[in-house]
């Protein structure tokens, strides 16, 4: 129930492919997740790749109410990681 109402506080956005998979089940529900293997995501998923300058996937993105960027988690860094998001959620909900 918590999760629902931060969510809506809140967007998620994940980009994926089939190496990362796995990371879908992982993020809370409400997470909209567009897949870099079809078209109908592909060009969502290059938009939000482009507007945070980076190409590599798994990305993930999260938006405030406004749809104001507040928090990216790039795999250049090896930070986008079910475990990191999840957990800059949680710290985010004690606020």
């Amino acid at each position: 129930m918590y999760m629902i109402l931060l969510l809506t506080l809140m967007k998620i956005k994940l980009v994926y492919d089939e190496s990362s998979e796995d990371l879908v089940d992982k993020l809370p529900e409400g997470t909209e997740l567009y897949t870099t293997e079809f078209f109908k995501d592909k060009k969502k998923a290059s938009e939000i790749l482009y507007y945070f300058g980076t190409t590599k996937v798994p990305f993930c993105a999260i938006y405030d109410d406004n749809g104001v960027a507040i928090k990216a988690f790039y795999s250049e860094n090896k930070e986008c990681t079910a475990d990191k998001i999840n957990k800059y959620l949680e710290e985010w909900k004690k606020q």
